[in-house]
């Protein structure tokens, strides 16, 4: 038998709450993994940054003048 509290505590509202909990878990979901999304970016871009940087230093250190690097003043403000 149902105890009687069970059942005066269920009604039509409590479903629209149940619905309403469904939709905000899926939403914090969603909002999860598109902040995710966001940080593999930066991150990536943080590497490509890195990379972009350490070869700008490696190759001006190995050329004889300042022109004969691989990249130039243009690319390394692009690149950050």
């Amino acid at each position: 038998m149902i105890p009687k509290s069970s059942v005066d505590r269920y009604n039509y509202g409590q479903s629209y709450k149940i619905k309403l909990i469904f939709l905000y878990t899926l939403l914090t979901k969603r909002v999860g993994h598109a902040m995710m999304l966001i940080a593999h970016c930066s991150f990536f871009f943080a590497a490509l940054q890195f990379v972009a940087i350490t070869r700008y230093y490696a190759s001006l250190r190995l050329a004889k003048k300042k022109e004969q690097c691989t990249l130039n003043i243009i690319q390394l403000r692009i690149l950050g």
